[in-house]
């Protein structure tokens, strides 16, 4: 609450200040933008969890990006981070995370006209529509509920599995639905069943994820590609072994299925109360080369581990997200807030 009520009073005052001017004051010459997709209309599997950036918002993001920094090649990442090469330029490099359609329908097309590289993150688990995110699941039950020919007797029926399990939230469904977790998400498939709605068919019909083969053409044409843990849970929700293992079987499984040089690796959701242990072993004999969170304009304790900024859940433009998220820097900066330590 304290973090949102401050960013827009120093959203309010974004004008008086330069993009330019920001990061010569901070000294923050790299900046790292991570989206999901980019749609003019969200799918179903999406639609209910987070505001989505259109086709003319996205367009409008790089050239606000290309206007104020350089697109960094792989090389020019690896060589900034790992090789400790200083920027010359401030400079931006593009994530994707969940391996999601719309990254080969919509975006690659207008990265390849802008020129700009980019890597996308896909889950070993959901990669080549073999399963569905246990959050778009939620979502497809949250639009199927939304439906008048669900009856309010299959409402209550679902209410009642819900509250059995403790997972019914003030009696609201669609909160409760998007409240279920990792821990908690083999109720999803019980009330699809009660809804008559089957995920198997959803994404044979919808295919909301890239396939091999988009992939590979993907590799050709010069993007990146890494990891994004197996099967989405929040690792702060999980045992350091699940940590681990949900790492390194998406790691394994994208090197070997694509005959990667680099292994890469994002974290789903988060990495917020990620252990210092964890890092030090996925980091052991290069298990992980680079890795990418999602806090916004930080440090961490490992330098090959880097924040990026998330641009979706608003249609504030570029210009407006990206100084703030450099005032909100300097604002925290005397009180050493912009370092996150390892324990």
């Amino acid at each position: 609450m304290l973090k949102r009520y401050t960013k827009s009073l120093l959203n309010s005052a974004s004008g008086a200040v330069s993009l330019p001017q920001l990061i010569t004051m901070s000294g923050e010459k790299l900046f790292l933008p991570v989206y999901h997709l980019v749609c003019n209309q969200a799918p179903p599997h999406i639609k209910h969890l987070y505001q989505t950036r259109n086709e003319n918002l996205f367009r409008q993001d790089l050239d606000f990006l290309l206007k104020h920094f350089e697109p960094l090649t792989f090389e020019a990442l690896n060589a900034t981070v790992l090789n400790g090469k200083s920027l010359q330029k401030p400079g931006f490099f593009i994530t994707f995370d969940d391996g999601l359609r719309e990254i080969y329908d919509v975006v690659v097309p207008i990265l390849k006209e802008k020129g700009v590289p980019a890597a996308f993150f896909l889950n070993s688990a959901f990669h080549d529509n073999q399963a569905l995110f246990y959050r778009y699941q939620a979502s497809v039950l949250i639009e199927k509920l939304q439906q008048k020919t669900v009856s309010e007797n299959a409402k209550k029926l679902i209410a009642k599995l819900l509250l059995e399990k403790q997972l019914l939230k003030e009696g609201d469904l669609k909160n409760s639905l998007l409240n279920i977790n990792f821990n908690s998400k083999e109720v999803l498939p019980e009330i699809a069943a009660m809804l008559e709605v089957d995920f198997q068919e959803y994404l044979q019909t919808q295919k909301p994820y890239l396939t091999t083969a988009q992939v590979n053409e993907l590799i050709q044409q010069g993007f990146y590609i890494g990891a994004h843990s197996h099967s989405h849970p929040e690792y702060r929700t999980v045992s350091l072994d699940e940590q681990l293992q949900q790492t390194f079987t998406s790691v394994d499984f994208i090197k070997q299925k694509f005959n990667l040089p680099y292994r890469w690796f994002a974290f789903p959701f988060t990495d917020e109360g990620v252990s210092r242990k964890f890092f030090e072993e996925i980091y052991r004999n290069q298990k992980v080369q680079l890795s990418f969170g999602s806090a916004g304009l930080k440090h961490d304790s490992f330098g090959q581990h880097l924040q990026r900024f998330p641009m979706e859940g608003t249609q504030q433009s570029a210009e407006e997200l990206i100084k703030t998220e450099y005032l909100y820097y300097l604002a925290k900066a005397p009180f050493g807030k912009n370092k996150i330590t390892r324990r």
